[in-house]
C-alpha cells in the first residue's frame, strides 16, 4: 500500500519536462500542481501539524475517541450520511444514528488499544487520515488499517468515511 501511495505522489508531483519537486518545499508543492492544473490526489503530508485546525481537531477527536472506546464522543463528528466498513462486516452508507449503532456493536467485540493516524493529506479539499488500529478480539490483538474521511458542511467538519480493515 505504501509503495503504491508513493508511486502516486510521484506522478502526481512529476511530469516530464517539469523539475521534480522536493518534500521540503511543503507549499511549493500545491501551488505547482495549481499552476499545472494536475488534479490533486493522495498527497500525504509532513504530519498532522500541516492539517488545518479543524480538520486537526476532528482526527484527534476520532482517534481518541477509538482509543478510548467512547463512540459518544465520536458521535457529533459524524456526517449524516456516511460511509463505514469495519473488519467483518459489508461496506455501505449509513445515517448517522446507525453509523453509532454499528460503531457501538463493533467496539464490543473489539476491545480498543492504541490508534495512531500516521499519514494525514487531501483530496479535492477533502482531508483525510490513514494509520494503525490495534483491538483484542478473544483474548488476540488484531491491528487493522483505519482510514477517515471528512467534508466541510461550511460551518464544521464531518466524517464521511470511517474504515477498519
Amino acid at each position: 500500500m505504501l509503495s503504491i501511495m508513493l508511486l502516486i505522489v510521484v506522478l502526481v508531483v512529476w511530469s516530464p519536462g517539469a523539475p521534480p519537486q522536493s518534500r521540503m518545499e511543503g507549499a511549493g508543492t500545491s501551488s505547482y500542481l495549481a499552476q499545472t492544473g494536475t488534479r490533486r490526489s493522495l498527497l500525504p503530508s509532513g504530519g498532522k501539524e500541516s492539517v488545518a485546525p479543524g480538520p486537526r481537531d476532528v482526527f484527534t477527536v476520532v482517534e481518541q475517541g477509538l482509543a478510548g472506546g467512547q463512540v459518544d464522543r465520536i458521535a457529533g463528528t459524524l456526517d449524516t450520511r456516511v460511509f463505514m466498513q469495519l473488519r467483518g462486516s459489508d461496506g455501505g452508507y449509513h445515517s448517522a444514528t446507525q453509523a453509532y449503532a454499528i460503531l457501538s456493536a463493533f467496539l464490543k467485540t473489539h476491545k480498543p488499544g492504541a490508534i495512531v493516524f500516521s499519514t494525514y493529506g487531501e483530496t479535492d479539499g477533502a482531508p483525510y487520515a490513514t494509520g494503525v488500529a490495534s483491538f483484542v478480539v478473544h483474548g488476540v490483538r488484531e491491528d487493522l488499517q483505519i482510514y477517515v474521511a471528512l467534508r466541510s458542511t461550511g460551518t464544521r467538519w464531518v466524517v464521511t468515511h470511517l474504515n477498519m480493515y
